[in-house]
């Protein structure tokens, strides 16, 4: 198993990190695990949409990986993934990632007045 952590704000947009108002927990649960589903659905099954994938990251969207790190520094180098991952996807001989959520290894962590910080394994 894979762990991730994804630092994100509940409500990714144009409002600036410092001024988001974050929900109880059970409303922010679901805020992230709903907007992980789309995300990561996007990023390795739906055909690419990068509008629609961009509209889901917070401008300063970071994510660290178990093996690989602090990988993820912004919204920007989230996006240079995604497009490369969808280049790849037009050739049929590559690598095909898949990620599935163990959903016991949820964790969701409110840091007030920014949003909240996901982990989990996949």
């Amino acid at each position: 198993m894979d762990v991730f952590i994804v630092l994100a704000v509940a409500l990714a947009g144009s409002v600036p990190s410092q001024n988001v108002r974050v929900p109880d927990q059970l409303q922010l649960t679901r805020q992230i695990r709903a907007a992980d589903d789309q995300l990561f659905d996007l990023f390795f099954v739906k055909p690419c949409d990068a509008p629609r994938f961009r509209a889901l990251l917070a401008d300063d969207v970071e994510f660290y990986h178990d093996k690989d790190g602090y990988t993820i520094h912004s919204a920007g180098d989230f996006m240079k993934d995604y497009q490369a991952n969808c280049a790849s996807r037009t050739d049929p001989t590559a690598w095909r990632s898949r990620r599935e959520l163990v959903i016991a290894s949820l964790s969701i962590d409110p840091r007030p007045g920014y949003g909240a910080m996901e982990a989990g394994e996949h």
